[in-house]
């Protein structure tokens, strides 16, 4: 089950920016596509949080057609995604050149946390 994106908002860390407090949920994938068993993910959610965000981020994307760009040819990619407290949308931040296949990240992500195969990192920590 997943909730919208204004549900997952509620669990969300208290961010001073500009005299206002903002809600912000980051989630940051390194994914080499060499070795996908060593996927990292750091997040600023709780893994429980960052399951339910990820799923309603590739539900927001379904349906926005297709992306023809081109995958840049390398291993390794980043994708962040955060979620915008003030209309509730996602925003993606990627190098993968491609959404779609910037989604197929997530959706991979989201299916070893679902499996308790992949243990997220607090967002500060170094990639390695």
């Amino acid at each position: 089950m997943t909730f919208p994106a204004k549900y997952v908002s509620l669990w969300l860390i208290q961010v001073q920016k500009g005299g206002l407090a903002m809600a912000i949920l980051v989630a940051k994938i390194v994914f080499d596509c060499g070795h996908p068993d060593k996927v990292e993910v750091f997040t600023n959610a709780t893994p429980e949080v960052l399951q339910k965000m990820l799923a309603d981020f590739v539900s927001d994307q379904t349906g926005r057609g297709e992306d023809r760009r081109p995958v840049p040819e390398k291993a390794k990619f980043s994708v962040e995604i955060s979620l915008n407290p003030k209309d509730n949308s996602f925003k993606l931040k990627t190098d993968a050149g491609n959404r779609v296949f910037a989604c197929g990240i997530v959706i991979y992500v989201a299916g070893l946390l679902g499996a308790g195969e992949l243990a997220p990192k607090p967002l500060g920590a170094t990639a390695g």
